[in-house]
């Protein structure tokens, strides 16, 4: 990259990079530094001690290895947590890709037994409304087996999001600057409340954090562009939440 070049780039970024970092990350021929800037934008002004690492692992986890659910707010939170040590930030975030991966892997089995489940229940339906209050022991037996098979998906998809948020329930190593935070992408809509009370229930900071950020996303994934979760939360806890000025896929929930 010239010099003229760097100076510009180092402009568009000084809120979050130092020129090093720029001159680092400009060796980098995949760097895509329009989509780099608008995923820095979520973020704050960086500390000096941020600069140079906050904005490669975005790059890294939230660019060239996005995955749904970790977003540069989540990176510069365990940055932090773990010090300002890059390698161990940059290996929790690959530890949770695997437990990214088990959550798509039990989402799309629960895709699939909640449309076994319709069928089962659509053939009942169409058996009582011809035949009457007809007795179906083996259609009943197997939507018995159906739910309960559901119920234990849903109970991991729940355990696999705590894992997530291991490092998230430490309220005791908030680091300086943050406010307590709960990632919760990839519940479904009826888990997230019992989810979020769990949370405040253990939560013992006293008053030292008036609020704690639930990161639901923006519905970018969903058919109309619209998130289950968050107007699940808005609806849930009404006057006690609202939108982070910067992200509007976070919500700031106003503690008890």
């Amino acid at each position: 990259m010239r010099p003229e070049e760097l100076t510009k780039r180092f402009n568009e970024f000084s809120l979050w990079m130092t020129e090093e970092g720029v001159e680092q990350m400009s060796s980098y021929r995949n760097t895509n530094w329009e989509a780099l800037k608008t995923e820095l934008g979520k973020l704050p002004t960086l500390r000096h001690s941020c600069k140079n690492h906050v904005p490669q692992l975005v790059k890294e986890f939230c660019l060239e290895k996005r995955r749904y659910g970790v977003n540069p707010m989540y990176v510069h939170f365990l940055f932090c947590y773990y010090k300002k040590n890059i390698e161990d930030t940059r290996g929790r975030l690959e530890d949770d890709k695997e437990t990214l991966e088990e959550i798509q892997r039990t989402h799309d089995e629960l895709n699939v037994k909640f449309e076994e489940l319709n069928k089962v229940k659509t053939f009942i339906k169409k058996q009582k409304e011809s035949k009457g209050n007809v007795y179906l022991p083996n259609e009943y037996t197997e939507k018995h087996r159906l739910q309960n098979t559901i119920d234990n998906l849903k109970d991991k998809i729940q355990i696999l999001v705590s894992t997530r948020n291991e490092q998230l329930w430490d309220f005791d190593n908030i680091p300086d600057g943050f406010q307590p935070m709960l990632e919760l992408h990839h519940l479904k809509k009826d888990q997230v409340v019992y989810f979020v009370e769990k949370y405040l229930q253990r939560y013992t900071l006293g008053n030292k954090h008036k609020e704690i950020q639930l990161i639901v996303g923006k519905g970018s994934h969903s058919i109309d562009n619209d998130s289950a979760i968050q107007r699940k939360i808005r609806r849930n806890y009404a006057e006690n939440v609202r939108s982070h000025p910067k992200n509007y896929g976070i919500l700031l929930l106003k503690v008890p």
